[in-house]
């Protein structure tokens, strides 16, 4: 039981290393489609439940208002679940 652990904490570790952080994601995403500078973009990256990284990371919505006129199109796999 003791290693079935390590192997699942060591794989989820794996994982999430070897994918971005989210913030860096939905920075990335605003900077390419709103063509905003980047310092705008962190700006606009609010945490928390709410948060337009959250809305972005689960994609709630195809497209996210993140403000100043800027809606970013959700890419995710499975973003349109039917559709």
């Amino acid at each position: 039981m003791k290693r079935y652990l390590v192997l699942v904490g060591l794989s989820w570790y794996l994982s999430s290393a070897a994918s971005a952080d989210p913030k860096e994601d939905f920075v990335k995403a605003v900077v390419d489609q709103c063509k905003l500078p980047k310092e705008k973009a962190e700006t606009l990256a609010t945490p928390g439940r709410t948060g337009t990284i959250v809305q972005f990371t689960l994609c709630i919505s195809s497209t996210v208002d993140v403000g100043d006129g800027c809606k970013v199109t959700c890419k995710k796999q499975g973003s349109n679940i039917g559709g």
